[in-house]
């Protein structure tokens, strides 16, 4: 039977091998259904508030993800956020520390109940780097071999090659 004690973002990742808006989303619902953040529906967008057990000493049973990303909706000291706020909040620091910081802890908590053997994170990771590295190689294969192999020309596809299977690479590590 599944596990019925996994946060969503958690099976999200289980489901999907990585983090998506879905499983963002997911948790800020979960976080709603525990009475940590309150979602008002508003006549043609949402509102958050923060929730009663956030003064309380439930927070303590957070993960520490979601303390992070609930640190990143409020970051104000505003009781609520509409819709806009949240978007401007989040869309300008989607790619931060903070939530790279709650990516990697979503991705810790999955290694840690033993789901992966390895990081997912950390393996997409070394993909792309091993792609770009690939890219950045081939690229300079084939400039070089056009500025000074004049006699096999053909040699540029063995560099326009090595430049597509790095693209590819990088399209398929997550």
């Amino acid at each position: 039977s599944p596990p019925e004690t996994l946060p969503p973002a958690i099976v999200g990742v289980l489901m999907h091998g990585r983090i998506g808006s879905r499983e963002i989303a997911s948790t800020l619902i979960d976080l709603a259904q525990r009475g940590y953040l309150y979602i008002y529906e508003g006549h043609d967008n949402f509102s958050f508030g923060r929730g009663r057990a956030l003064e309380s000493e439930k927070i303590y049973d957070l993960n520490p993800y979601e303390k992070i990303l609930l640190s990143k909706i409020f970051d104000n000291e505003k009781a609520t956020n509409n819709i806009k706020d949240i978007n401007i909040q989040l869309g300008k620091t989607l790619f931060s520390q903070k939530m790279a910081q709650v990516f990697l802890e979503i991705y810790n908590m999955v290694e840690k109940e033993g789901y992966f053997q390895q990081n997912p994170g950390l393996t997409h990771q070394k993909y792309k780097i091993s792609g770009m590295i690939l890219f950045a190689f081939g690229s300079l294969g084939f400039i070089i071999n056009i500025l000074f192999n004049h006699t096999f020309p053909f040699m540029l596809f063995f560099w326009v090659g090595m430049m597509a299977a790095s693209t590819m690479i990088l399209f398929f590590a997550p």
